[in-house]
């Protein structure tokens, strides 16, 4: 197998006409774009696709509401495998649906890896143009296509993000996928009782990383008299020593689940900068539930400072700063 990304080219040609046939006789309902406008270029004429897909590529007479965006054909010792599409950046639109990677292999050819493949070379493409992360989505059952991009997510690195019910009512897997390998420093944020630490170790369980929760570490570090009348000394400290643990990680190359509520807009940018000087690919993940919700919760628990907390829920809440549209992360309504 001798892979790479091409730019559409008559040389390859003959395979492309054997594949359009395939195409042509093995109609799929996840059919791309980029696919259907070599069908009609085969109908047509293929002069006009290469000048087109080359201004797309630059961006010249583009249609309103498209972007600039690469076409590729995945080769295999001049065999045409597959088409990619690397769009340069996203819509609101695309943010939902769309993405910024498209791609399809001939059915011939499909099942034998050449999509895994081909994805982790365009996630290089996409790296050299300067993205660092670029947004994949599929139908809920296109479960082929959502297996690869969540192999590459757990094998090369990203995340997945909330779904999205397009105006069919069809429900779109989204995910994130980073253009280098490297681990992901999920910070994990949220008000009390937010459900944190449950949500933490499902995602543990899903992508191996490991799970650091600086109030466990806390209570195992400190007798529970000193912890519940010095808190925020012990907790500071807590957290200084984790960091310490994760910066251990990031040299393993695993990725960390920070569970810490990272209440501060200001702490989770100087977290983010310092997840990255580490080697970790940051992403926040924001767990939200109404506050009747997290007033319930916490009363369940015990101890002084869980009474404390719910005698002191409006004046503590203020502390907390939700996540904005200028920072990267993930919204799960968690109720």
């Amino acid at each position: 197998m001798y892979l790479k990304l091409v730019l559409p080219s008559e040389k390859y040609l003959p395979s492309v006409y054997e594949a359009i046939d395939e195409y042509r006789k093995h109609p799929s309902k996840f059919e791309i774009n980029a696919v259907q406008k070599m069908i009609e270029a085969q109908e047509n004429n293929f002069a006009d696709y290469f000048k087109q897909t080359e201004n797309e590529r630059l961006g010249i007479n583009l249609k309103s509401g498209y972007v600039s965006h690469t076409v590729f054909w995945l080769i295999d010792n001049n065999k045409y495998i597959g088409t990619f599409n690397l769009r340069h950046s996203l819509t609101p639109y695309l943010k939902q649906i769309g993405g910024h990677i498209a791609y399809q292999i001939r059915p011939s050819e499909q099942k034998k890896g050449y999509a895994y493949a081909g994805l982790l070379l365009c996630l290089n493409e996409a790296y050299k143009m300067g993205l660092n992360k670029v947004l994949l989505t599929c139908k809920m059952d296109n479960i082929p296509s959502y297996a690869t991009m969540n192999k590459a997510m757990i094998n090369y690195g990203g995340i997945e993000d909330t779904s999205f019910n397009d105006n069919d009512g069809i429900i779109n897997k989204r995910l994130w996928l980073w253009t280098t390998k490297k681990p992901t420093l999920y910070m994990i944020c949220g008000f009390l009782g937010a459900g944190k630490t449950t949500f933490s170790q499902k995602l543990s369980a899903q992508t191996n990383a490991a799970h650091l929760n600086p109030d466990e570490w806390c209570m195992k570090l400190y007798p529970q008299k000193e912890y519940e009348t010095n808190w925020d000394n012990c907790f500071i400290n807590t957290v200084n020593l984790l960091w310490e643990k994760t910066a251990e990680y990031a040299k393993q190359n695993k990725s960390v689940i920070f569970d810490m509520g990272f209440w501060n807009k200001k702490n989770r940018q100087n977290d983010c900068k310092k997840a990255l000087k580490l080697g970790f690919e940051p992403v926040i993940y924001y767990l939200y539930a109404p506050d009747e919700i997290l007033i319930k919760r916490i009363s369940q628990r015990r101890g002084v400072i869980a009474e404390h907390n719910i005698k002191n829920f409006s004046n503590i809440k203020q502390y907390f700063e939700a996540p904005e549209d200028d920072e990267f992360y993930v919204k799960i309504n968690n109720f």
